[in-house]
């Protein structure tokens, strides 16, 4: 089992799941965060929506965060620094602005980024 997978099971009692994705709370989020960063892996998107009557809705305008662009630093630590910094300063003006909302993720391992790098290397 992957890294990645394990934590995703990790936090399998917590949150919601709807079309496949998991929705933590802010609260929830930031603990994911940081174990993620702990073990190596990178958040590198999130998308916000709140969650009524069981139904998922957006927010409006569009609330998403992508750190796609920290994938080009040289280092894999570097990579796992800068997304969990970025992540934890904006879930908490999500929380400051909005507490009543969940969030989903896009995990990112050393090894699908090393993979990433030879492709492009190619």
């Amino acid at each position: 089992m992957s890294m990645t997978d394990q934590i995703i099971e990790r936090y399998e009692g917590l949150g919601i799941v709807r079309g496949g994705e998991r929705y933590l709370s802010l609260q929830e989020a930031g603990r994911l965060v940081e174990e993620c960063s702990q073990k190596g892996l990178a958040v590198i998107g999130m998308d916000f929506v709140h969650i009524r009557q069981g139904a998922i809705h957006p927010r409006v305008p569009i609330n998403s965060a992508d750190w796609s662009e920290f994938l080009q630093t040289v280092r894999w630590q570097d990579v796992v620094a800068q997304c969990k910094a970025a992540s934890l300063r904006v879930l908490e003006q999500e929380a400051r602005r909005d507490p009543e909302q969940f969030c989903c993720f896009v995990l990112y391992s050393e090894e699908e980024w090393t993979a990433d790098q030879r492709l492009q290397a190619t």
